[in-house]
């Protein structure tokens, strides 16, 4: 078989589930990241299959020192960031039944983004 189409579908495939995994919500985007992630992970794959190990090795140990660097810069500079994710949610209050599903699933955006435990629907 011809390699180069199956990791064509690879690349089709990977798309769709990068785009799945972000989330775009009263202006505040999730879930980039989370995207980049995945496509890494299938360039980590598609580099196994190929018989690549360095490669998916050293791409792998690459990314995970990104993210933990990113990571760590985040935590240092966290008192300045103020606007997407890193911006303050506001109060972490748990809606009630009441306040209707929208208003639970806007709570549940701003604990994420927070790092804060999500909350139970009361």
């Amino acid at each position: 078989g011809d390699s180069t189409r199956v990791m064509a579908q690879v690349v089709s495939g990977v798309g769709f589930l990068g785009a799945g995994v972000i989330i775009s919500r009263n202006g505040l985007v999730t879930g980039v990241t989370s995207a980049a992630v995945v496509w890494v992970l299938a360039a980590v794959g598609g580099a196994i299959g190929a018989g690549r190990f360095g490669v998916a090795l050293a791409t792998s140990m690459s990314t995970v020192g990104i993210l933990v660097g990113v990571e760590k810069l985040e935590q240092a500079f966290e008192r300045f960031l103020k606007r997407g994710v890193h911006a303050d949610p506001g109060p972490l209050d748990t809606p009630s039944a009441q306040d209707g599903d929208e208003a639970f699933e806007a709570t549940i955006l701003r604990h994420r983004s927070s790092g804060a435990p999500p909350p139970r629907k009361s």
